[in-house]
């Protein structure tokens, strides 16, 4: 532009913006191109945007927006870790300690809620110390040093362990009992094949497949209760209760 072609030629040609720029500019290529008002060449907006460091951050937003949960999704993944084998049994929480089983759940529930809001207020101090992505380790790190912060990642890893232990034994269980020509073994390995490849699956995508999942549980468990409405009476009870004194079991089933 004419304003550019006079910065540092030494030329006291007063410096006019793009919204003043009028008439007619010479372009090596074209000659004489007529300019519009409030117009900007190619060129200046070029420069702009490579020199502009929010033309960066919104150039990276979009890919970062792509990788990056909604609240829908997010929700998805969270129904589906409340949702998981553990609650079939809640019903042997009842049959043990009766009614009162529901003051646990209720304990239960309170504390995971709490936790969760701990931790968001805890993950958000790491972030705003200077730590853009926190985990457990972090926040043990900054409370205890370096051997809290080891001693929470073994128990974290620990715990993912005995998590998917857990999910093995009871669909392995569960599947060998309702097709009882296939052994234990085989039902093992096929679904940690299956865990395998479903860990290399992005976490938005995986959401999906953990409201299928969610939605899954959630029918097996109409299904008992609708089918169970259908007989003609009700299943003798067994007599199982043992009182209050077994609430610690309820807490563990729960």
């Amino acid at each position: 532009s004419i304003s550019g072609m006079a910065v540092g030629t030494g030329l006291e040609v007063p410096l006019l913006s793009a919204d003043e720029l009028k008439g007619t500019y010479v372009d090596p290529e074209l000659g004489q191109v007529p300019v519009e008002e409030n117009a900007i060449t190619d060129v200046e907006e070029n420069a702009i945007t490579e020199q502009s460091p929010v033309a960066t951050v919104k150039a990276e937003a979009p890919k970062d927006m792509e990788r990056t949960m909604t609240v829908s999704e997010a929700s998805f993944a969270m129904v589906n870790f409340v949702l998981n084998f553990g609650i079939f049994s809640v019903p042997m929480a009842f049959a043990r300690t009766g009614w009162a089983a529901i003051g646990v759940i209720l304990l239960v529930g309170g504390m995971c809620v709490s936790t969760g809001q701990f931790l968001g207020h805890v993950f958000e101090k790491l972030q705003l110390a200077g730590i853009p992505n926190p985990t457990y380790s972090d926040a043990a790190r900054m409370v205890g040093g370096r051997g809290l912060a080891m001693l929470m990642t073994c128990t974290c890893f620990l715990e993912l362990l005995t998590y998917a232990w857990g999910n093995q034994v009871v669909l392995a269980t569960a599947v060998s009992q309702l097709l009882p020509g296939i052994g234990t073994l085989p039902i093992t390995i096929a679904s940690t094949v299956v865990s395998l490849l479903l860990s290399m699956v992005p976490d938005k995508a995986y959401a999906y497949v953990s409201l299928t999942s969610a939605l899954c549980i959630a029918m097996a468990c109409t299904m008992v209760i609708a089918s169970g409405m259908v007989l003609p009476k009700w299943a003798e009870a067994r007599q199982i209760y043992q009182g209050v004194d077994q609430l610690q079991l309820s807490f563990s089933l729960v």
